[in-house]
């Protein structure tokens, strides 16, 4: 299944903040790269496959939506810090009645990203941000991102990877182009903005997800090579907070 370092490399740009203009969310060229705004809500849409555990059990599909949210955030000094519940990774595996997930991202001066999941068992009804001293809480080992990132770019690699010599077990850039907004009803830039297509690849699996500074992850795709497991999911609604 998806590693935990996997899920959270995944994730970083979910948070992106936008402004609003003529009824329309307007990703703005500004300082801070990646707000977290508290209420921010992603809705995607695509298909799920997955297994059933029952043997003998024939593989199965489904056309699905998929919310992914912001529901808290605050900053203290150098960090920020989002309460992320929710997001096409957690779909890996599926079974009926799946649930979102619950992920803590902290982005140190708006240039390193580090995510974790929140502590086992926490339910929706109970969750809250982590307080005292952020800094206590960012680990080399929980690194998901950093700025600038250019094509054929890796990151991220797993701790015990070893020398390989190819781009397995680390994020890799497969491609920097320029957006298409206009494949998200309602989101338009006010300058060109890139896309980023990143890849992670395992003996077992691979991750596709796209970002668009400003907006966040667009699409993604999970595959797994032996038992079935797909996820290919499309960002079809964003809502910056305060907007429905």
């Amino acid at each position: 299944m998806v590693s935990n370092r996997g899920i959270r490399a995944l994730l970083f740009l979910v948070i992106a903040g936008v402004g609003l203009y003529a009824g329309q969310a307007t990703v703005q060229a500004r300082g801070e790269l990646f707000p977290m705004q508290t209420g921010t809500r992603w809705i995607y849409q695509g298909e799920v496959a997955w297994q059933p555990a029952a043997q003998g059990s024939k593989a199965q599909t489904k056309q699905m939506q998929w919310e992914m949210k912001v529901v808290d955030s605050v900053e203290r000094g150098r960090y920020k810090v989002a309460l992320i519940v929710g997001h096409p990774a957690d779909l890996a595996w599926y079974d009926e009645g799946r649930e979102g997930g619950c992920h803590i991202l902290i982005a140190s001066d708006n240039e390193k990203f580090y995510l974790s999941r929140c502590s086992p068992g926490a339910s929706q009804e109970r969750l809250s941000l982590p307080g005292g001293d952020l800094a206590e809480l960012v680990h080399d080992e929980d690194l998901i991102f950093k700025l600038p990132l250019h094509q054929g770019e890796v990151f991220g690699a797993e701790p015990d990877r070893g020398e390989r010599e190819d781009t397995f077990y680390e994020w890799s850039v497969e491609e920097v182009r320029p957006a298409a907004p206009h494949r998200i009803a309602g989101i338009s830039f006010d300058r060109p903005q890139p896309e980023y297509v990143i890849i992670y690849r395992t003996m077992p699996d691979h991750q596709i997800a796209t970002y668009v500074p400003g907006i966040g992850l667009t699409a993604y795709v999970y595959s797994h090579h032996g038992t079935v497991s797909e996820v290919d999911m499309k960002l079809v609604k964003f809502e910056p907070p305060g907007r429905k």
